[in-house]
């Protein structure tokens, strides 16, 4: 989101509004590794059967877009992901005890059924690998030098020929055959502590894995007034009487939410009252 407020040095409040689209689908991983991968593709031959595929993962922009049939639009996440995976192989693996390893190769990648809890940050393996493409560039002899052998540029190579041998022979010769499934964003019925938060199974989910807020939030303030606007999925109001009854606003926010709106909240006393469907007035009897 900083890369997006450097862009210019004023923004339309819609236009920060959208900020929130961008990161939501942007690879957390990703402008860590672009830098490096720019620098392979520049040295990697024109002749090496990873050339193409290497230039088509360079060009993108790191987010993840549906192709509208429950794929990612294009292979560059697959692509991403996988080469990502060799690296943990080539780099980490040899150096990590056995009951550390599952823990240090997995990417965090958003999946199909949706992480729990719901926010996506880097990977353990990629925190180690970041440090030691760092360390490499400004020694220090007190830490491990996981290039010590081969330099990391060599790796990065060979890593993205495995890449494009391991899905040449899973996905077919035809790049734009590959493919990820399209991750899904879920509610789930459990909490981050996996304590359960509604009724077993009462779950909400859409395509399209957005990595932001459980709820946001846009406030305005202009002069003397305020604007304040609200998506809060997956409805207003959770409740569920004892008959298991809904209540009409249960998940009336969910494609809100989904498509990045926001629903305008009265924040004065005459608003309030001319959208107030209802009241209910609670008088004390001594």
């Amino acid at each position: 989101m900083n890369v997006q407020f450097a862009e210019k040095d004023t923004f339309t409040v819609q236009e920060i509004w959208d900020f929130n689209r961008q990161a939501s689908y942007h690879d957390v991983n990703w402008r860590y590794f672009q830098p490096h991968l720019q620098n392979a593709a520049a040295a990697q031959p024109t002749t090496s059967p990873a050339h193409d595929m290497t230039t088509l993962l360079v060009a993108w922009d790191g987010l993840e877009t549906d192709d509208g049939q429950g794929m990612n639009n294009g292979p560059e996440r697959l692509i991403f992901k996988t080469w990502l995976e060799e690296m943990y192989k080539l780099v980490l693996v040899p150096a990590l005890p056995e009951a550390h390893k599952a823990s240090y190769t997995n990417t965090g990648f958003a999946t199909t059924t949706g992480p729990n809890p719901g926010s996506i940050n880097l990977s353990m393996g990629t925190k180690v690998l970041l440090r030691a493409l760092a360390l490499e560039q400004s020694p220090d002899a007190n830490r491990y030098n996981f290039f010590a052998q081969h330099p990391s540029s060599e790796v990065i190579q060979q890593a993205l020929e495995n890449t494009y041998q391991r899905l040449s022979t899973e996905h077919g010769a035809d790049i734009s055959n590959w493919k990820l499934s399209s991750s899904v964003h879920k509610f789930s019925d459990r909490n981050f502590t996996g304590t359960p938060q509604t009724t077993e199974g009462n779950t909400f989910s859409f395509t399209g894995y957005q990595n932001r807020g459980t709820e946001n939030n846009r406030i305005v303030f202009l002069g003397d007034t305020v604007e304040f606007c609200d998506a809060m999925p997956p409805g207003q109001s959770g409740f569920i009487d004892r008959n298991g009854t809904k209540s009409p606003h249960y998940d009336d926010q969910l494609a809100l939410y989904q498509n990045f709106g926001c629903k305008a909240v009265s924040t004065t006393v005459d608003d309030i009252k001319a959208n107030t469907v209802d009241s209910t007035v609670l008088i004390v009897v001594n």
